[in-house]
């Protein structure tokens, strides 16, 4: 196949050709598959539909999914999306919530998972010692 033949530019893939396989057909880099430029905006649509911000998205999309400065594709989609730019500025403020104290140790508590450099946390709160 000559270069002119393939579906995409392979010297964007230069830099990172020793850690690109193939697995049942599909390119890969690493556990990650590897994204044509032709496929990257539907992609973007598809792992954006809640609007959770740019973090949130980079940090969905780059979990499994790999192409050449996929971040900043994945950032300037976010800043142009309608929907993340009505709701930027409306930072909501919940109101803290009140509990009675407990009368001793683990009569009350409350668990919440927390997600952080791609790892989970259960975090535990005892509120008797609060």
């Amino acid at each position: 196949m000559e270069k002119s033949e393939l579906p995409f530019d392979p010297m964007a893939y230069w830099n990172f050709r020793s850690g690109l396989i193939t697995v049942d057909g599909v390119i890969c880099k690493g556990n990650k598959v590897l994204i044509p430029s032709v496929m990257r905006r539907h992609v973007v649509e598809k792992i954006h539909p809640s609007h959770l911000g740019v973090e949130n998205s980079i940090q969905n999309a780059s979990d499994t999914l790999f192409w050449p400065s996929i971040r900043a594709y994945v950032k300037a989609a976010c800043e142009h999306c309608p929907v993340c730019a009505q709701y930027a500025d409306q930072h909501q403020k919940e109101p803290m919530l009140s509990h009675p104290v407990p009368d001793w140790p683990w009569q009350y508590i409350t668990q919440d998972i927390l997600k952080h450099n791609s790892r989970y946390y259960l975090v535990t709160v005892d509120h008797y010692s609060d």
